[in-house]
């Protein structure tokens, strides 16, 4: 290739290199003018989108791409944070917001304060990507009526944002202490459903103070959970203080969480949470708690019919075979025996299995068998009585035989 073809090739390449930044440029562009159209809109949805879509400032096949590209996926996971509405939830917001994106290690941002990147290069591409989503998710986090309060943020640093809602929303410390304080010490476990309820409710209580800075002396905590005791834990915990006592002069302060963890393991077990019963079908309704789900109860009943039915069948089966022998007709002739079946129950012209015409319908199918057995055996007991001759006494083969055959 001769010298002007090259500059001609490197020509177009820089001319295409700078229309794919211009290209970029305007994209950005773009981008922060739809960003801060729908600012002041409802935060319905994450603003997740807008990040995706600057996904054109780096190669995703490079390292920090790569790296950028896995970020994105693990941040579609996370659940959505709790809505922000003001100085009422602000703490129980701030608690949200950090424990999901510790999921994804973008707190640096919030702990160390970070208003720009602490590196250059691949570092920075990647740090624009964490806080630019960070910024999104706490933006979109915040209802339409906190953002009235809030100024927008032109440079969308993901601190800042965090800055001005604390400086905004956030309780007076002490105000907050206060309040954590009276309900811990009017807790009772006479207001709880049970004293399972009870340590859930103080333990959380206990820990919100701890999460604030303020840490409770072993012998407050412990007196406070005895307090609120229902008698008979009291009465356990009293028992384990007499037998530490040394004497009534010094004070004994069990030890909170062994308190907790042995009153815990002496409690009822959990019961399952019954439906409510509509009407007055309360043993329908026992039946689903006992099967656990409706869909088992269901299946269970099918099965129980079907045994039944099954049964039922067997009974009514042995029934007709029964009747096959006998017939149970109620009409008792003169003749004490059927000649043909040899049965006590029935004339010998009323005789199903001599004359099935006379059965109902379908015994006739179900007992073919003993029909030609019966007409088998009569018919080899007629030729024995034609060729043997008569007999003196006896029945033979059903037949009343005489001198006269």
């Amino acid at each position: 290739m001769n010298i002007a073809a090259r500059m001609e090739l490197a020509k177009l390449k820089e001319k295409a290199e700078l229309a794919k930044q211009r290209t970029l440029q305007m994209q950005l562009e773009l981008m922060r003018l739809d960003q801060e159209n729908t600012t002041a809109g409802s935060p319905t949805e994450l603003e997740s989108d807008s990040v995706i879509n600057r996904n054109v400032t780096y190669d995703p096949d490079s390292a920090i791409g790569k790296q950028i590209t896995i970020f994105l996926r693990q941040v579609k996971l996370i659940a959505r944070p709790l809505q922000l509405l003001g100085s009422a939830n602000y703490a129980m917001w701030k608690e949200s917001i950090l424990s999901q994106v510790e999921s994804v290690k973008a707190h640096f941002i919030l702990n160390n304060k970070e208003i720009k990147s602490p590196s250059e290069g691949e570092g920075k591409i990647f740090w624009e990507q964490q806080n630019e989503w960070l910024y999104s998710y706490m933006w979109a986090s915040v209802s339409p009526q906190a953002r009235m309060h809030v100024d927008t943020q032109h440079d969308r640093i993901a601190y800042n944002l965090w800055q001005q809602l604390e400086a905004r929303f956030q309780r007076p410390l002490e105000e907050e202490r206060r309040e954590l304080w009276i309900q811990l010490a009017s807790l009772k476990a006479k207001d709880c459903k049970d004293d399972r309820e009870y340590i859930q409710k103080f333990q959380d209580l206990r820990m919100r103070l701890a999460k604030i800075g303020f840490i409770m002396e072993k012998w407050q905590l412990i007196d406070l959970f005895y307090n609120g005791l229902s008698k008979q834990y009291r009465d356990f915990l009293q028992l384990k203080i007499e037998k530490q006592r040394e004497s009534k002069g010094k004070a004994v302060t069990l030890d909170i969480d062994i308190a907790i963890d042995e009153i815990i393991t002496r409690l009822p077990k959990e019961k399952e949470k019954e439906p409510e019963a509509s009407g007055g079908n309360r043993g329908f309704h026992k039946n689903l708690t006992r099967d656990k789900s409706p869909t088992r109860g269901r299946s269970r009943r099918r099965s129980q019919r079907r045994s039944k039915s099954r049964s039922q069948r067997r009974s009514k089966s042995r029934s007709r075979k029964r009747r096959s022998s006998c017939n149970h007709t109620q009409n008792n002739s003169q003749e004490p025996q059927c000649g043909y079946c040899n049965s006590p129950r029935h004339p010998e012209h009323n005789c199903w299995l001599k004359h099935p015409e006379k059965a109902p319908p379908g015994w006739k199918e179900e007992n073919l068998h003993h029909i030609e057995h019966y007409r088998v055996k009569n018919a080899s007991s007629t030729s024995l009585a034609v060729f043997a001759g008569p007999r003196t006494a006896g029945n033979v083969y059903g037949f009343h035989t005489d001198a006269a055959l």
